[in-house]
């Protein structure tokens, strides 16, 4: 009789997160995740034949080849029978194993594959104005302070000065370069979505499925050619949710204070951050904030945006109240009354839809396993960070 050979530990430990049973409340939340990506899917084909965008979010096969239309879709289908889901649920634990241990090589293995995904598929349609205005103010060397004097030094630095160079030296085309650091910043969005899954401590198929949902949302297509901060915003906001939720694990400080040389927006970040201190300060006691290094933690965001905010004031003084109060809000009663008229509920929920699909579930999630959710102050942290984007969303 021929001995068996043992199994390698990292072999050992995909078959372990396979086979380890789940709380009665993750049981329900993984029933109701699954029944909303089987009426995604449904939609998704369904909508292929009806001629109206009133569904923009969901509706892309219609202006796709079979191919790359029903491809990607069939796979997506496929993956939820449970036939199929049972037999690709080791290779997923396998690679969740390894993201869980941090392996150097399966990290370098998704940043690469990450930075290729986005330069294969450059952005064809170019349909946002701003796409064209920051890619031809480099193609015809004008002044940013004259064609988007509201930009940040950073916003310029990156998607100005930095482009211009490369153009100069015959490295890349504007639109080469916009690509270019989008692939760059795709391997970076990578490496925080591993980040994240570690950092809530999962291994197996959630450690796999925790690091997909953060890099395969919508943003992504931000770095396929699009010269503008937010792509720099989406990274700085994984990071802060990253940064932050390890704050209360492990006590590592945050970081976030460079949104504000960047973005006007990432004021929004200020909330998170605060009540991250205090909960940090709250743990670590009455004395922590006297060290040296935690005082220069705190200065350097303190005095980044005391520094920028009165440029930031003016800006959304001159500019935003022109985008946020136009004369069609005027005449619909007002920014408060336009917000929910016609149909911008509609639009709200194809923008959810479109940047991140599952999160229409997390409302029935939360409620079914609300007596097992664990680490609250994490998630009123994640609340905290993603609220002003929320609640400025309807303006």
């Amino acid at each position: 009789m021929t001995a068996r050979r043992p199994r390698p530990a990292a072999e050992r430990g995909a078959a372990a997160a396979v086979a380890r049973p789940a709380s009665p409340g993750a049981g329900r939340a993984a029933w109701v995740l699954w029944a909303t990506a089987c009426a995604l899917v449904a939609a998704r084909a369904a909508l292929t034949f009806v001629p109206t965008m009133h569904a923009w979010s969901l509706n892309h096969q219609r202006f796709l080849g079979p191919l790359a239309g029903w491809g990607p879709w069939a796979i997506g289908a496929l993956a939820l029978l449970p036939a199929v889901a049972r037999r690709a649920t080791p290779a997923l634990a396998w690679v969740g194993e390894r993201i869980a241990d941090a392996r150097t090589r399966a990290t370098l293995v998704c940043m690469a594959l990450g930075a290729a995904l986005v330069w294969a598929l450059p952005d064809r349609v170019r349909f946002v104005g701003d796409f064209l205005l920051r890619q031809g103010t480099v193609e015809e060397v004008e002044k940013p302070s004259s064609v988007f004097p509201q930009a940040l030094p950073l916003d310029v630095l990156l998607h100005y000065r930095l482009p211009l160079k490369l153009t100069g030296w015959g490295l890349a085309d504007a639109n080469g370069a916009a690509r270019a650091l989008g692939s760059l910043e795709a391997a970076l969005l990578a490496w925080l979505a591993l980040a994240f899954a570690r950092v809530l401590e999962r291994r197996g198929v959630p450690a796999a499925v925790s690091a997909a949902l953060v890099f395969f949302g919508g943003a992504l297509g931000m770095l396929t050619g699009y010269s503008k901060a937010f792509s720099e915003l989406m990274l700085l906001t994984v990071a802060i949710a990253v940064s932050g939720i390890a704050v209360q694990r492990d006590g590592s400080r945050t970081r976030g204070a460079i949104g504000v040389v960047l973005h006007r927006s990432a004021l929004s970040f200020v909330p998170a951050m605060g009540l991250t201190w205090w909960m940090w300060l709250r743990r670590a006691g009455p004395g922590a904030w006297r060290r040296p290094a935690v005082i220069a933690a705190v200065a350097v965001p303190l005095a980044a945006i005391a520094i920028m905010t009165p440029r930031i004031v003016a800006d959304v003084l001159r500019w935003d109240v022109v985008h946020f109060n136009p004369a069609e809000v005027q005449a619909a009663g007002g920014p408060l009354r336009a917000a929910l008229a016609h149909g911008r509920p509609l639009d709200l929920l194809n923008l959810l839809l479109l940047l991140s699909p599952l999160a229409v579930a997390v409302p029935a999630v939360a409620w079914l396993n609300r007596r097992e959710l664990p680490r609250r102050a994490e998630l009123l942290f994640l609340v905290v960070l993603a609220l002003p984007m929320v609640f400025s969303a309807p303006f």
